[in-house]
């Protein structure tokens, strides 16, 4: 958030966050139109600039979106808020860049994740026999499961690194990043759903469409 908007009241601190939110919309659904030119090695430069500036707009709209969560009570926590939530928007960002490299660079079934992709792999399909990976919501949600995803964390957590820190994946692994198309994940999960991916073949078309 800009200095000068910090001094707003909390009224007009959220009718700008209403603005930003409004603006990206609208640049989103741009480059969407964008991304429906036919492909073809004219327009292969433009294809690529506006799937990566449409993926760092739907992030910064997440982030921006977030500080909804967040009371204004005061200038310093404000301040630490509106730092760390555009610092985990770049994180994403950064971490999104990567993967799609990596996907692009190397074949997901060769691709390794960690030193430990076949002991994740291994542990995730016995903790959750039949899990559906291709789209992650043909799965049950229900409040059963939940608990067995925190088990499955705290068990293999310490096989990478900053297992809890957040970050998005891509609900249909056959399509990009869209508003609609990402969830909430923490890094374990991430990990231990990609892995599957790669490991499934899930993630090939994805490739051939980067």
């Amino acid at each position: 958030m800009p200095p000068n908007v910090r001094k707003f009241s909390d009224c007009k601190k959220r009718a700008w966050i209403i603005s930003q939110v409004q603006n990206l919309e609208i640049i989103i659904t741009g480059y969407a139109k964008l991304e429906s030119l036919p492909k073809c090695p004219a327009n292969d430069e433009l294809l690529q600039i506006t799937m990566k500036a449409k993926k760092e707009a739907i992030i910064k709209n997440m982030a921006i979106s977030i500080e909804f969560l967040k009371p204004f009570e005061g200038s310093d926590d404000e301040r630490k808020f509106a730092d760390s939530t555009e610092c985990w928007a770049e994180k994403i960002i950064d971490h999104m860049k990567m993967y799609d490299d990596l996907i692009y660079s190397v074949p997901p079934k060769d691709l390794k994740l960690t030193p430990h992709d076949d002991v994740i792999y291994d542990r995730f399909m016995k903790d959750f026999p039949g899990f559906r990976f291709d789209d992650l919501r043909k799965n049950s949600w229900s409040d059963a499961v939940v608990p067995k995803f925190q088990d499955f964390i705290k068990k293999n957590g310490g096989l990478v690194e900053k297992p809890l820190a957040g970050t998005l994946i891509r609900i249909d692994c056959s399509k990009s990043y869209t508003e609609d198309n990402l969830m909430m994940v923490c890094r374990m999960e991430f990990l231990a759903l990609e892995i599957a991916r790669n490991k499934q073949g899930l993630n090939d078309n994805y490739r051939r469409n980067l």
